[in-house]
């Protein structure tokens, strides 16, 4: 690099020589930033990564919403926010919002059985790959008067091979609601619901008529696929008439608080 007495031999004037002296400033300080825009990504420190595979669950109902959020490197789950009817003065249903995004996601994976046509499970009621299409959870509905997406028999496949490496049965009413894949999709993420009704004065009125007001609560399972371990977590209990997805959440809180 050419230094003060460098320029002073080939007899630059002063001026010049603080004009070169600032350009070589700024061109260094380009190219050091260009290489950390260009160079090898930074190691991201365990909470980076937590952060950024952290899963959100959402339960709502017309009158409030919960969100969780699960950090699968750490197996943790925390409830994050509530919302209800009776803090927020604007306060708009999200029940519908999620609704509809868990039955665009159950049509999606309806369609995905129908396409296997019976390679993994004849029963399979309902399907879904992993990202990288290594494994395959296959779920079958096999109770009378229930929506196929209500889910009480699980399997977990290597595609591949078509190896089952986890079967799951589920009783007392309880169904996968919804699944998710953790970014490193070694494990699976299944939001379990068990329903049942309300047994108020109101509640046993609603049942004689035929009108019962059901009661969810809603679990999280997490299956290692490595290990074949499982682990359940409860988010909440007996959230009337509720509907719960795997998602992020932001797409119904930003609409929460909008006028009606």
């Amino acid at each position: 690099m050419m230094t003060h007495n460098h320029l002073k031999r080939v007899g630059i004037s002063k001026a010049n020589r603080i004009w070169i002296y600032l350009s070589l400033t700024a061109l260094i300080c380009t190219m050091a930033m260009q290489g950390v825009r260009t160079g090898e990504p930074m190691t991201r420190t365990r909470s980076d990564r937590a952060n950024s595979d952290t899963i959100s669950i959402v339960v709502a109902n017309d009158y409030e919403l919960r969100e969780y959020q699960f950090i699968p490197e750490k197996s943790s789950t925390r409830q994050t926010r509530t919302c209800s009817r009776q803090t927020d003065p604007q306060w708009r249903s999200p029940w519908n919002r999620v609704f509809n995004l868990l039955k665009a996601k159950e049509d999606a994976r309806v369609k995905s059985a129908q396409e296997l046509h019976g390679q993994f499970s004849k029963e399979a009621t309902v399907a879904e790959y992993s990202p990288d299409r290594l494994y395959l959870f296959i779920g079958v509905n096999d109770q009378e008067y229930v929506p196929p997406a209500f889910i009480n028999k699980a399997q977990v496949f290597r595609t591949e091979s078509r190896v089952s490496l986890k079967e799951m049965i589920f009783v007392d009413d309880i169904y996968v609601s919804d699944i998710a894949w953790s970014k490193d999709q070694r494990d699976v993420i299944m939001l379990l619901e068990q329903r049942t009704i309300k047994y108020s004065l109101w509640g046993i009125f609603r049942l004689i008529s035929g009108h019962p007001i059901p009661l969810n609560t809603y679990f999280l399972r997490v299956l290692d696929l490595n290990t074949g371990d499982i682990k359940d977590t409860c988010l909440c209990r007996d959230i009337e008439d509720g509907v719960g997805v795997i998602t992020s959440a932001a797409f119904y809180l930003s609409s929460i608080s909008e006028p009606k």
